[in-house]
């Protein structure tokens, strides 16, 4: 279904070159108000450009000039356009039957018991009996020496800072050392 759409186009000519339509559509829809504003933006502008144009060459033209210029009222036709219902192809649902294959089961060769016996690892820890030691006195022939203590003393060398040389300047015209007993 097509509603009818009134569309008022603006044609209007500058200097004879070039030739600009502006569109004027009267929808309910952002866009068409959208462009409609563009379009009457772009007409101002153009107009704007127009009457700049001509005051600056009436400026430009103030001197002796062997012409006479004048200035002819431009009759813009304005079209009105009507919105013809154009029909178009409606799409009609066409009853099909689609056939999807559902799988079915059947005989195979190797027979599958169900449920399918899984194999089932588990980590069982087997404790481990660690036998303690114990000590075992055995006889020997000859005499064992015992260990006796010693002290042993160890000097481990501390670095004490020294003070380094630092060079003084010495002037012969500075007193570096005056002797205390002036008396003033």
């Amino acid at each position: 279904m097509h509603t009818n759409r009134s569309t008022t186009r603006i044609r209007y000519y500058s200097d004879g070159d070039s030739d600009r339509e502006v569109h004027l559509n009267t929808d309910d829809s952002e866009s068409n108000y959208y462009r409609t504003f563009v379009g009457i933006i772009e007409m101002k502008i153009s107009i704007i450009t127009a009457v700049f144009a001509m005051a600056t060459t009436s400026f430009a033209s103030q001197g002796e000039v062997t012409y006479h210029e004048t200035h002819k009222p431009v009759e813009i036709p304005i079209y009105k356009k009507y919105a013809i219902p154009i029909p178009h192809p409606v799409p009609v649902s066409v009853p099909q039957q689609i056939r999807v294959p559902i799988p079915q089961p059947y005989q195979v060769q190797v027979p599958v018991p169900h449920p399918v016996p899984v194999e089932v690892v588990k980590h069982i820890e087997i404790p481990v009996e660690k036998l303690e030691p114990y000590y075992v006195e055995k006889k020997v022939p000859y005499v064992v020496e015992k260990p006796y203590a010693v002290t042993v003393e160890k000097h481990f060398p501390v670095p004490i800072p020294k003070p380094y040389p630092l060079h003084v300047p010495i002037y012969k015209h500075v007193f570096h050392h005056q002797s205390k007993d002036w008396d003033f």
